[in-house]
């Protein structure tokens, strides 16, 4: 979907939305992580460039959430943090 598409269905977010939402994501697939398997291992998970595309793609799942989704006001916080579907394909994505 290009950008001016995007702002035509008001799917866009500000930049200080993306920042926070995407370090939300890091932190929450890091968790997950961290909870199946030893410390040591998940350091070598977190330097590796598909742990980077799966946080791109579960970053991108969080922004589809939140623009689809009216209860969520688009706030991609409180979507990331609260909402226990978007948790499960977090997860999905971390497993696949």
């Amino acid at each position: 979907m290009d950008i001016q598409h995007q702002e035509s269905l008001g799917l866009t977010f500000t930049a200080e939305q993306c920042k926070f939402a995407r370090c939300t994501v890091e932190q929450l697939l890091k968790a997950a992580v961290l909870e199946c398997i030893a410390k040591e291992d998940a350091v070598e998970i977190f330097r590796r460039q598909d742990f980077y595309s799966v946080t791109q793609e579960v970053y991108e799942n969080l922004k589809a959430f939140a623009s689809k989704d009216p209860g969520s006001q688009r706030d991609l916080e409180f979507v990331a943090k609260n909402y226990t579907s978007y948790a499960a394909v977090l997860h999905y994505r971390l497993a696949n």
